[in-house]
């Protein structure tokens, strides 16, 4: 089916923007690529995504969306959508009701395309919005990134265009609160473990902001974020943050040293200015929450366990590795594993059921009189119970087993009704793995059955010293909000 944005006009919204093409080109003419600034109200930068809440109004989860119901914001970038697929997968997975709620954010046609062909946002796949006003401001740099023949995108892009991109999210997030719309806002590099929205749900009533960490415990996590995961309701608080915030897109923080201890393989201004400039200035009367992370974890961070069912980690990034392909693939490592592990738990409870079925079994025969003494009459056990009464109660236990097994199915159906259907398969994009992804009970066609327990992968460009050192506490978080590696 056609996605939304490919020709759709309701209330002014098609191609994901509303108002007409003169308009959008008179917004960038005064203001060009490496401004950092896209659109012009008056004589100042225009806060916010054109088209966006028009887009999600219409969009919501099928039938029109409330301004109350929080909306999940995935930012993919040029190239990157095979870590945006895996993440779609896992939550798939974890918590299908979700994605109803997603809006995927793209900047380019290309991927714009790979979205919609996961189905048209309505009945199947999930939500894409095109943002045609960056497109329009930085289409050469695009058309550039699309002739470039790197293997790998984020090094094809110029500084200037990854300071707009970084910059960009939180332009839709503004957009979106300014509607009273709480929102998640998600980078690409991000898979979910577990349901993420009890965590999500707790931490948007407690606070004005939360963010992920790139190391420590909950009490480091508060002087160390990282913005790949951030939680904003629609507080006066939290609005008058993301103002705040978006005021240093007109300052330079290019701290190459602090994003390469930071793990960043590319500029991320964003990102620097809420650590460095906006943290320490609005915590005083802002409630800003830094996510333990051990729970939302990265590359260094993340802990599978003796088991690998990576028990309390809601969520993993591809944090401190340093190119797209080595984030997929340890991402799609660590579903993987999970999936392993899920795998040998469901047949380790197999065996004991079959088990205490035997015992079961074993126990009723214990129970029948025998020995040719000619007594018919029924044995009792200590409490006086015949075994025809016996009887009744195991026949009962199955048939309340049945029951309960139809209301899982039952409610298994109801999840995937929710999740529209996403089948997670794209004729457009043949380089992440659709081929092997299944359509239904959120199976997302990870080998599950491999012998092969090693887990990070090795040989991967992601930074395994740290990792090491991470483990080892050889760090320490300091005042100035910098992680300080002591190796």
């Amino acid at each position: 089916g056609r996605g939304r944005g490919q020709g759709r006009r309701r209330g002014g919204v098609g191609d994901g923007v509303s108002g007409s093409p003169a308009s959008r080109v008179s917004s960038r003419g005064s203001r060009g690529p490496g401004s950092g600034h896209l659109g012009m109200v008056g004589d100042g930068p225009r806060l916010g995504v054109p088209g966006l809440a028009q887009h999600i109004a219409y969009a919501g989860d099928g039938v029109g969306a409330s301004s109350s119901s929080t909306r999940v914001l995935l930012s993919v970038r040029p190239g990157e959508w095979g870590l945006a697929y895996l993440q779609l997968a896992s939550l798939k997975r974890t918590s299908p009701q979700t994605l109803a709620h997603i809006t995927v954010l793209t900047y380019d046609r290309a991927t714009r395309s790979m979205c919609a062909a996961l189905g048209n946002g309505r009945d199947e796949g999930v939500d894409c919005f095109l943002d045609e006003a960056f497109l329009d401001t930085w289409s050469d740099a695009l058309d550039a990134l699309d002739s470039s023949e790197t293997d790998h995108p984020n090094s094809a892009l110029g500084d200037a265009l990854h300071a707009a991109l970084s910059w960009r999210k939180v332009h839709a997030a503004f957009e979106l609160l300014q509607q009273n719309t709480p929102v998640v806002l998600l980078d690409a590099d991000v898979v979910f473990l577990k349901d993420p929205t009890p965590t999500w749900r707790d931490a948007m009533r407690r606070y004005d902001v939360a963010v992920a960490a790139n190391v420590g415990d909950e009490e480091e996590a508060q002087r160390n974020a990282d913005t790949s995961v951030a939680l904003f309701p629609a507080t006066p608080k939290t609005k008058e943050l993301v103002r705040e915030w978006l005021k240093g897109e007109s300052v330079p923080m290019m701290d190459t040293d602090r994003q390469k201890d930071n793990g960043w393989d590319f500029p991320d201004p964003a990102r620097t200015y809420f650590n460095d400039a906006l943290v320490p200035v609005v915590a005083h009367h802002a409630r800003v929450h830094g996510l333990d992370a051990k729970a939302f974890a990265n590359f260094l961070t993340a802990h599978r366990g003796a088991d690998g069912a990576f028990d309390g980690v809601v969520a993993v990034s591809g944090g401190f590795c340093s190119d797209l392909k080595a984030k997929e693939l340890f991402l799609r490592s660590t579903l993987e594993e999970k999936a392993r592990a899920e795998k040998d738990l469901a047949r380790e409870e197999a065996a004991l059921g079959r088990s205490a079925a035997a015992l079961g079994r074993s126990a009723s025969r214990d129970d029948v009189p025998g020995d040719g003494d000619g007594d018919e009459s029924e044995e009792k056990d200590e409490h006086g119970a015949s075994s025809s009464s016996s009887a009744w109660v195991s026949k009962s236990a199955k048939s309340a087993a049945r029951r309960a097994a139809r209301i899982v199915e039952r409610k298994k159906a109801r999840a995937e009704k929710r999740a529209k259907g996403l089948p997670l398969i794209s004729s457009v994009d043949t380089q992440t793995h659709a081929a092997a992804v299944g359509v239904s009970g959120g199976d997302i066609g990870l080998d599950a059955g491999s012998e092969n327990s090693d887990w990070p992968p090795v040989n991967l460009a992601c930074d395994v010293e740290k990792r090491k050192a991470a483990f080892r506490g050889e760090y320490r978080v300091t005042d100035e909000r910098r992680v300080v590696w002591e190796r």
